[in-house]
């Protein structure tokens, strides 16, 4: 398929409204050949253009701060034939807005004053942030890359959030974002003002360490500082920049304000009460600052606004300023209007942007996906050959039969009475009975009860701990396989890869904002987590609940079968939903409810510590049958299964006798049969024999499941197909969530 179709058939997937005085598609294809460079570096490489990315937070009107800082900056680059990209960062702005409306005429009215100031989208891409899904993915391959404390290393972030009382993780966690907006498109120059000097050498640092532990991928960019920017102070506090965050409107002048705002602001100006006009930033810091804006906007020098102002009191000198500073915004407001009355053209400028920006950030995607391991390098040749050769088959025994993958997707009919199941499982090694009989033979009874199943092999959590790139994509096909030779049928349920469906990451990005840090740091599985790291934590190992909560959320799921030590996980998802439900006024996520599995999990215990519940965590792998292990391998583990000094009948006695009572639980659990039939049954053997009858038992039970896995995992191409076809599914359903969470913050226009 040719790019123009690629671009044509994901605007029709945008919805990406049409309007007489839109450009047509085709045109932005041919805009797009110039942006396009190899696939494994910068876009600019091949053409000898640099490439700028500069991102701008809708949080209100731009000031002449911003136009005189990176906005100017890059017009310039973009005039000079540089290639630039402009992110409207709207899941930025959720920090601080909470009103859809508010947000979404936050979005409209930036992008027109910058269309308006002069960035061409004919020659610049203007982009939504939300819009362009592999901002959130690489967002959390971050978060798994720095560790917890990375955010407070931004000083002026630091700052920032000494102020807030009871800070969100959204507000935490937003220097990663704003670097993955520079890293995503390999950026090698960053458009800004000397105050972003700190997040400049945090985004540094990260590239490099994922460099360091990955290989190469990302440039290192330069900070282009704006001469100007710095220049331009806060009209009420004339030793501070201004800002838009700063509470005092009169503090600014914004590219909106009327004639008569203007005037009356630079009134307002603080200066000293000397009233001759000259320039002298330490001693007269007021004055100062209006003869600079008065420069910026006249082109005039400092020496000649002297002259022309000689024997002025700078009560008057302010009024000059004013008349100035309108005469320059005049037309520019101008504009700004004028393009506000056309919003669907203006919609559709942004969207087909968001277009262009997901191309060149799906390319960067694919590369980082290889490079950690989520997917192989040949992973379209692989899909293609076995689309051609290899249809899907449905499991059943040993046998694979043709079949269609057809799942009922009415997610969201409430009139239905089974239950909406998600269930999400770590790709971190071979299954053992403790999954197998805790969580995964549970899955599959929910399945044949009729109940809507969906089942995650969830590798973006993996990753929230160190993990060999050799080994986890394998791990995933292993997940993959053991599932469903455990009986997890890919036509009656959806089995997929999470990073396959952005959605969770989209998702994470947002309900965030709705987090605090103070509650997820009192989450006891992270405290346990924390003890056994020799180094600080990964930021995604601290907020991968939130995570979680986004994988339950995402499906509208009304239960989540959890063991009894994961509750607390369930109570942030239901407490998340409440307060996002809560903040936006409507019923957007279902409350989940905790299905508590059978205790069978919790009563397999590890062969060589039976009063410890076997675990894939444990070093000892002796501890532990796993579902693929050989008949030799299960006896010999049985053989050498920690029994203490046991002595006289087989018989049911946790308190005495935990080793022997361990092997009878897997005993039981396997044949069906209860303590009394086994020990009635195994009275008089010895318990050499006794483990030897139970490893029996465990290989004629793991047996088919074993053979199906094997076979399985010597066709990875259908293996491939059928996360790919479960992905899909996923997503068909995850995007009706999703899409209206976009309709309820205001990323929807």
């Amino acid at each position: 398929m040719s790019l123009a179709n690629i671009l044509l058939r994901k605007a029709c997937n945008s919805h990406l409204p049409i309007s007489k005085r839109a450009r047509p598609l085709i045109q932005y294809f041919q805009a797009l050949s110039n942006f396009s460079g190899s696939s494994t570096s910068a876009l600019h490489h091949g053409n000898g253009k640099g490439l700028a990315v500069c991102s701008i937070q809708p949080t209100g009107v731009l000031h002449l701060g911003n136009y005189f800082g990176a906005v100017k900056q890059c017009i310039s680059l973009q005039n000079a034939g540089e290639d630039v990209l402009i992110c409207i960062s709207d899941i930025q702005a959720l920090q601080s807005i909470h009103d859809r409306k508010v947000l979404q005429n936050n979005i409209l009215v930036t992008a027109a004053t910058l269309i308006a100031c002069g960035v061409d989208p004919d020659k610049t891409i203007l982009f939504q942030q939300s819009s362009v899904p592999q901002h959130a993915q690489l967002d959390w391959i971050f978060h798994c890359l720095v560790d917890i404390n990375e955010p407070d290393r931004v000083q002026r972030h630091a700052k920032k959030l000494q102020a807030i009382k009871e800070p969100k993780l959204g507000q935490y966690v937003s220097p990663v974002l704003q670097a993955t907006d520079v890293l995503l498109f390999k950026s090698n120059t960053i458009p800004s003002g000397e105050d972003f000097a700190d997040q400049y050498q945090m985004i540094c640092r990260t590239a490099s360490m994922f460099n360091k532990k990955y290989g190469q991928c990302f440039l290192v960019p330069q900070l282009s500082m704006g001469d100007f920017s710095s220049r331009i102070r806060s009209f009420r506090q004339p030793d501070e920049k201004m800002s838009r965050s700063a509470a005092d409107p009169r503090s600014r002048i914004e590219m909106l304000d009327t004639p008569e705002t203007v005037t009356e602001k630079c009134k307002k100006a603080v200066t000293d009460f000397t009233s001759e006009v000259y320039f002298d930033a330490v001693g007269r810091p007021g004055v100062s600052n209006l003869m600079a804006l008065h420069s910026l906007v006249t082109k005039k020098d400092y020496e000649t606004i002297k002259t022309e102002c000689i024997g002025l009191e700078t009560a008057k000198y302010k009024f000059i300023v004013a008349d100035a500073i309108n005469e320059f915004l005049k037309p520019i407001r101008a504009r700004v209007n004028k393009i506000l009355q056309d919003k669907s053209s203006l919609v559709t400028e942004l969207k087909t942007g968001s277009c262009r920006a997901q191309l060149i950030a799906e390319r960067t995607m694919k590369e980082i996906h290889h490079k950690i391991g989520l997917q192989p390098s040949e992973i379209d040749q692989i899909l293609n050959v076995a689309k051609t050769n290899a249809p899907i088959g449905r499991v059943r025994g040993s046998q694979i039969q043709s079949v269609d993958l057809k799942i009922n997707n009415s997610s969201t009919d409430s009139s239905r009475k089974h239950k909406f199941i998600f269930s999400g499982i770590q790709p971190t090694g071979v299954l053992h009975l403790g999954n197998y009989f805790g969580a995964v033979k549970q899955w599959v009874d929910l399945q044949n009860g009729g109940d809507d199943v969906i089942v995650c092999v969830v590798d973006q959590h993996a990753i929230t701990v160190p993990q060999k790139r050799e080994s986890l994509h394998d791990n995933i096909l292993l997940m993959a396989a053991s599932i469903i030779a455990c009986g997890v049928d890919p036509e009656r349920c959806i089995l997929f890869q999470q990073s396959k469906v952005p959605q969770h990451a989209q998702l994470n990005s947002i309900i965030r904002n709705v987090a605090h840090v103070a509650f997820l740091s009192r989450q006891a599985q992270y405290k346990d987590k924390v003890t056994s790291l020799e180094k600080a934590p990964s930021l995604g190992l601290f907020s991968y609940p939130v995570l979680q909560a986004a994988d339950i959320l995402l499906y509208q799921a009304t239960h989540v079968p959890v063991g009894d030590d994961q509750r607390q996980h369930i109570q942030v998802a239901v407490q998340i939903a409440r307060q996002f439900n809560k903040r936006y006024g409507e019923k957007i996520f279902r409350i989940p409810t905790a299905m508590i599995l059978d205790s069978s999990l919790a009563r397999v215990k590890s062969l060589y510590q039976p009063l410890k519940k076997m675990s894939k965590s444990e070093a000892n792998k002796d501890s532990r049958i796993e579902i693929l292990d050989s008949p030799e391998s299960i006896v010999n583990k049985c053989k050498n299964s920690s029994t203490g000094n046991f002595s006289g009948n087989i018989r049911y006695d946790l308190a005495d006798q935990p080793g022997v009572s361990n092997l009878m639980t897997i005993h039981s659990i396997i044949s069906g049969s209860s303590f009394e039939s086994i020990e009635a049954e195994c009275s008089t053997l010895d318990i050499s024999d006794y483990k030897l009858r139970v490893a029996d038992a465990i290989i004629e039970h793991l047996k088919p499941i074993r053979t199906t896995a094997v076979q399985l995992l010597s066709d990875k191409a259908t293996l491939h197909i059928i996360l790919e076809k479960g992905a899909s599914l996923a997503t068909a359903r995850a995007q009706q969530t999703l899409q209206t969470v976009h309709e309820k913050v205001g990323f929807w226009l």
